[in-house]
């Protein structure tokens, strides 16, 4: 554990004496990984009222310095663009390295929300106003993440497979799902998957990740591993939000259809992934029962996703043709 004194130390090797005071606040800010409780690997401090200190193992830091420079070249910025140092450096190296970079938007929350929390979020109204920014963003974020993923070596997941194992477990649950759902899920979208554009992708692209400036997307936060290949239209669909939290499901759908559109504008969608919208979303609900129902804790997060999955399950015609 650092303490301020040494925290002062390592800052001296960046020329920021101009934005802070004599009385500058440090303030650990390491977040608490869910469902573990356990601190993440991730140490980081707020500087002030602008900046971040981050250090970790140094390949992860040399990793997302490296993710945060092609975000950067696609006019994207994000919680790791390194400042330099006095001696021109992207980082302090030493027995560990320690970054630092502008302030983005506020911390991210690392658990899971309410139902409450989620609606009364500030970026539900940017998200649903921008939804074809918001898109064109995403595309952009692809981009600059395809650029880096032969040296970021991501783990590549099969979303079908996932969905797929998790079917036993949400059937012994007996929710009145009928069993022509599953059978569908797996005829069907066990054509499509592998005709999908996989690639890096962010994974978590949940409403408070973006950062919005005057209706613009200026960046991206949530990027603490860089570690998942999967299709890439799974994070449009699980950025426009949770399907059971949506007040009214036709402005859900207006603003995924917004969403599509936008990215289709820089990064054509293929017609297989226009095709299989709907199945990456039942996909994305399966596989989450069988993570909550396997996970101290999560009851209410279990119950949540269920009632989304009856409503996948009983309205498929919503969810098709989207774009």
């Amino acid at each position: 554990m650092y303490g301020i004194n040494e925290i002062k130390n390592i800052l001296g090797n960046w020329d920021i004496k101009s934005d802070l005071k004599s009385d500058l606040k440090i303030k650990d800010i390491t977040h608490i990984e869910w469902p573990t409780q356990e601190k993440s690997e991730w140490k980081t401090w707020e500087i002030g009222n602008a900046y971040y200190l981050k250090t970790n193992e140094r390949s992860k830091m040399i990793r997302n310095i490296k993710v945060a420079k092609v975000l950067y070249s696609q006019g994207l910025s994000s919680e790791f663009l390194p400042i330099q140092t006095k001696q021109g450096g992207d980082y302090v190296d030493g027995e560990h390295i320690f970054l630092l970079t502008k302030k983005i938007g506020e911390p991210l929350n690392h658990r899971p929300l309410t139902d409450e929390e989620i609606a009364q979020m500030a970026n539900n109204e940017l998200r649903d106003k921008y939804g074809f920014e918001l898109g064109q963003a995403m595309a952009k974020l692809h981009n600059a993440l395809k650029s880096v993923q032969d040296d970021v070596k991501p783990w590549v997941g099969n979303l079908y497979e996932q969905g797929k194992n998790a079917i036993p477990i949400v059937k012994k649950h007996d929710m009145g799902i009928s069993d022509d759902f599953f059978s569908d899920y797996i005829e069907n979208f066990g054509l499509l998957h592998d005709k999908l554009p996989h690639q890096l992708i962010h994974g978590n692209l949940c409403v408070e990740t973006a950062v919005y400036e005057n209706g613009q997307v200026v960046g991206f936060k949530g990027f603490e591993t860089y570690n998942l290949s999967f299709p890439r239209i799974y994070d449009l669909t699980w950025s426009a939000g949770e399907i059971n939290t949506q007040p009214l499901i036709e402005n859900y759908l207006h603003t995924l259809t917004e969403m599509l559109k936008g990215y289709d504008s820089i990064n054509p969608l293929t017609l297989e992934e226009k095709q299989s919208v709907y199945y990456v979303l039942c996909a994305t609900y399966l596989k989450g029962h069988k993570y909550y129902a396997e996970t101290d804790g999560a009851a209410d997060l279990m119950a949540r996703g269920s009632r989304a999955m009856i409503f996948l399950a009983n309205n498929k015609e919503k969810f098709l043709n989207l774009i």
